[in-house]
């Protein structure tokens, strides 16, 4: 069975990215995260600086004059592993950053939808009681004008009426559309008057306002509820996952004890110059002759 890859006619597929060798070399480490097993010093993807870095060694350098190639070594080392350890440092408050930067979005998303809530609700509220004005106007001195209450409201009065009217086949009830057609049929199934028809249309109004109005206070205080919910989340937020506390952890370790291992190598050089120059002095003996335990040799790597 012949492939696409052994037709003669199948077009070549062009792939994206950089041609030169210049841009192949910016690009090929956009996949790194965190660079805590990176070879390199300075991770110019990362946002790190080559003229940050040379600051920083000059300052220790300032801090630690070498006297020797390998108190500058040290030195070099030294920078290596406070740069690294700055490194994990952004990791972890990038991380915290990252969190909290989402729930804010998420947060403004939230109350964005509350004040829509509240804004609908709102108007659902007026509607009941301009409903409720109009059902409360269309009673004068015994008077009934029905042609003032919307037809929503003699929907849901036939709705809450339906289960009372047991001789009524459905199928007749769902041809009652207009509000006539509603009264005759509650007064033939019924036998309600013009008084108890209007009772029932006020008491559904009502309870369509005092319904409107639970709603929208439930509404209003979401977002208040929204806010705490939110801030409570950021503090959260402030802690890391245990994966990459456990990353952070791994990689730090051993950077904290490199180096105490080299601040105490170069704290040791002014002592045993101290000693060697005694001893060509012919105060005391060599540090090797004095059975000291001072050691010349090169730090740890980075």
């Amino acid at each position: 069975m012949s492939t696409i890859n052994q037709l003669p006619d199948a077009p070549a597929v062009k792939r994206g990215g950089p041609t030169t060798p210049e841009g192949r070399d910016i690009v090929k480490y956009n996949s790194t995260v965190h660079g805590f097993a990176d070879r390199r010093v300075v991770i110019k993807c990362l946002g790190e600086s080559e003229e940050e870095y040379q600051a920083l060694v000059d300052a220790l350098l300032k801090e630690y004059p070498p006297e020797s190639v390998t108190q500058r070594l040290l030195v070099s080392d030294l920078a290596t592993n406070r740069w690294r350890m700055a490194r994990a440092l952004r990791y972890e408050s990038g991380k915290i950053e990252e969190k909290v930067i989402q729930l804010e979005k998420d947060e403004k998303d939230a109350l964005r939808a509350a004040e829509a809530a509240v804004k609908e609700a709102t108007g659902r509220l007026d509607d009941a009681k301009s409903v409720l004005e109009v059902v409360r106007s269309a009673k004068r001195e015994g008077t009934f004008s029905w042609e003032l209450i919307p037809n929503p409201l003699w929907e849901t009065l036939l709705a809450d009426l339906e289960p009372r009217m047991i001789s009524l086949p459905a199928r007749e009830l769902g041809g009652v559309k207009t509000p006539e057609e509603v009264i005759a049929t509650i007064r033939r199934e019924l036998s309600l008057d013009d008084e108890k028809i209007y009772a029932e249309l006020l008491r559904i109004a009502e309870e369509n306002v005092a319904s409107a109005e639970e709603s929208l206070g439930e509404t209003q205080a979401s977002p208040k509820a929204i806010e705490r919910e939110f801030a409570l989340q950021k503090d959260a937020a402030a802690l890391l996952s245990e994966h990459d506390a456990e990353r952070i952890h791994r990689f730090t370790t051993p950077l904290e004890k490199e180096r105490r291992s080299i601040l105490e190598m170069l704290l040791k050089f002014p002592q045993l110059r101290r000693q060697m120059t005694a001893a060509a002095a012919g105060e005391i003996p060599p540090p090797s002759e004095s059975g000291g335990d001072l050691q010349m040799g090169a730090g740890p790597q980075a």
